[in-house]
């Protein structure tokens, strides 16, 4: 009888902690507009034909996500970019650009008031996995139709820094740093699962990281992360200003992410990611042999609901 006892309240306790693991996910609801603030700096530190050369650079963006609709456990929203700025340190100066700036002849700025409030697709799945980021560059493209007095060369590099910074790759891997992080079935404090994510922003990378449940209740979910990401292809070449260019780059990246516990949207993400590697130019006619370019990148992301 003892032992029968005995296994009858090992079965319930085991039972009760079952019961405490918690499936994390989005819920989001219909009809209901979300607010975000995302802010990364990036420093480059890189030695080019044996000169050492750095360069910072911000980039903010404030976004406003409206839900349309909910289809197979697959959320589809209207977005917005509410703000955009942009600031680049080199070695020729500092420059500043801001979508709220009013004068000036500043052609970046200009791009920049252009593209905030023009609305987008995305869809996103429950889990937190971009799925879809639609007509983001067509906002990006249209800006173009409103400032005027630009070459054709000015044009296609304008577009390209503004589609690094904010199109659709930009924007799903910015967006899936603070959704792409839950776990397949339920979990409890100190559980660790894994996810693996693909960006193809700049270059097509893959991240692999470990997440682990750090703290639960009625207010939010807080996780702690840490990932290791490295280059996809190493010999795959991507035009870079004009230049065909690969990239063998690997580091670490640390993250802690407090969610809302009912609706699984971000309170406030931080991000921090350290690579180091280097850059190869194919060889053209500036340039035969080719250039090995060494670099160094440290990187740091915010973003808070707002």
């Amino acid at each position: 009888m003892k032992r029968i006892i005995g296994f009858f309240v090992l079965s319930l306790l085991m039972t009760v902690c079952y019961a405490q693991k918690t499936a994390l996910g989005l819920n989001l609801e219909i009809g209901a507009t979300y607010k975000q603030v995302s802010r990364s700096s990036v420093s480059i530190h890189q030695t080019v034909q044996g000169h050492d050369m750095k360069m910072n650079m911000a980039v903010e963006a404030n976004m406003s996500y409206l839900v349309r609709s909910v289809v197979s456990d697959v959320y589809e929203f209207d977005v917005q970019y509410t703000k955009l700025g942009m600031m680049v340190e080199s070695p020729q100066g500092e420059m500043i650009f801001d979508s709220e700036k009013k004068e000036g002849t500043d052609v970046l700025s200009n791009l920049l008031s252009t593209m905030v409030r023009k609305v987008f697709q995305v869809k996103m799945a429950k889990n937190g996995k971009v799925l879809e980021v639609k007509n983001v560059e067509s906002v990006i493209e249209s800006a173009f139709d409103v400032v005027t007095g630009l070459s054709e060369l000015q044009k296609t590099q304008l577009k390209a820094q503004l589609t690094n910074a904010y199109g659709a790759e930009a924007f799903k891997g910015n967006i899936e740093s603070g959704t792409a992080v839950f776990p397949d079935g339920k979990v409890d404090v100190g559980d660790a699962w894994t996810v693996v994510t693909h960006m193809e922003s700049g270059m097509a990378s893959v991240m692999t990281a470990e997440y682990t449940l750090a703290e639960l209740n009625d207010a939010f979910v807080l996780l702690q992360g840490n990932a290791t990401v490295q280059t996809a292809d190493k010999d795959a070449y991507v035009e870079s200003n004009g230049m065909p260019m690969r990239y063998d780059l690997n580091g670490t990246v640390t993250s802690a992410i407090k969610l809302d516990r009912t609706t699984g949207w971000v309170i406030e993400s931080r991000i921090t990611q350290d690579m180091k590697g280097r850059a190869d130019i194919k060889a053209n006619d500036q340039l035969p042999e080719g250039l090995t370019i060494p670099m160094v990148i440290h990187s740091e992301s915010v973003i808070r609901n707002l």
